[in-house]
């Protein structure tokens, strides 16, 4: 759903005509950089401000293009002529966006789709649709586009480039659902396969394989310091160490960073004094048992059975509720085969 979102919020476009001067400024309050990037794969300019105010006057041609502050990043459609303000707070960029002036009605609308765009995908409830489900969207999409688009006097540019662009995300959307669900099946079929084996360095010393941990359940999460998303869901992660701690199962953190932050790894784990058992994968994403899970985006999480059976290759994370639900159960059917 993450790609799929990625595609519907970034709009790109490769139809550009001729080129012209554009008047551009910017009040960003608390901005996070001295500088603004707009570009596309064609065209970049860095505009240089002082306290959040920027001003520029450039030629371009017209056309869609990221608007970059340091942090976030927006979609703006450009057109020579255009005299185009903007207002924002760095803190909170994209949902405090402001245009006014010329061009600020084609913006508007791209800033409309963005919120569109996210609700469409909400009303999924972070599940994959159906193909069938996911063509009667699009088509409304595209439907809703056309009518608000013909009913509110935008230019024949705007309108052509704009259903052009409408009409190639559906289509780069439907590929990529294809392939998220051949994917997603790749790793399905893991459940209940014996877990391949690993031998990985463990940061009090020594080794740890898999088979080692059999007996127990293990909740295993892949993750690195360099992610965002994987720190965040330390503190749940710790959390579940706590409430968990007397029953029959171990939680083991895999880092797939690169070799030469192993230091770095060490120093990060002994900082944030991270639970559990930590381990270093021998080669980052290119270590056997990493491509084994099918594992090219982090975090991820597994669950394996005390026989070494595979649970769940793609479990909840530590942050959503039902994975204790799903621990619970677990546990509690184990206690009950024992006696």
């Amino acid at each position: 759903m993450k790609k799929i979102a990625f595609l519907l919020i970034l709009v790109t476009n490769q139809l550009f005509a001729q080129e012209g001067k554009i008047s551009f400024s910017a009040n960003i309050i608390h901005p996070n950089s001295d500088s603004l990037v707009i570009h596309n794969k064609d065209f970049k300019i860095t505009l240089r401000g002082n306290k959040g105010k920027f001003s520029e006057k450039f030629n371009a041609p017209k056309g869609f293009y990221q608007l970059f502050d340091g942090v976030a990043f927006a979609t703006l459609y450009l057109n020579p002529g255009f005299d185009l303000q903007i207002k924002a707070d760095g803190n909170n960029f994209n949902e405090t966006l402001s245009f006014t002036g010329i061009g600020a009605k084609d913006n508007d609308f791209i800033l409309g789709k963005k919120a569109t765009d996210q609700k469409l995908i909400q009303n999924f409830g972070g599940q994959l649709p159906t193909s069938e489900e996911l063509q009667k969207v699009l088509d409304r999409r595209l439907l809703d586009a056309k009518n608000i688009l013909s009913a509110g006097n935008f230019s024949s540019d705007f309108l052509s480039l704009m259903l052009t662009e409408y009409e190639l995300e559906n289509q780069r959307i439907t590929e990529e659902l294809n392939t998220v669900k051949s994917k997603l099946n790749e790793v399905s079929s893991l459940k209940g396969i014996i877990a391949p084996e690993f031998d990985y360095a463990n940061y009090n010393g020594g080794k740890t394989t898999l088979s080692s941990l059999r007996g127990k359940y293990v909740y295993l999460d892949i993750w690195a310091t360099w992610c965002a998303p994987c720190r965040s869901e330390i503190p749940y992660l710790k959390e579940l160490e706590t409430l968990y701690k007397k029953q029959n199962i171990k939680f083991v953190s895999i880092s797939v960073d690169k070799q030469e932050d192993y230091e770095k790894w060490k120093k990060f784990a002994n900082e944030e004094k991270l639970g559990g058992v930590q381990l270093f994968a021998d080669k980052d994403f290119n270590s056997d048992w990493v491509k084994a899970f099918k594992i090219d985006g982090i975090p991820r999480f597994i669950i394996i059975d005390p026989t070494g059976k595979v649970v769940d290759p793609d479990a909840f994370r530590p942050s959503s509720p039902e994975l204790k639900f799903k621990l619970d159960k677990l546990l509690i059917a184990e206690t009950k085969a024992r006696k």
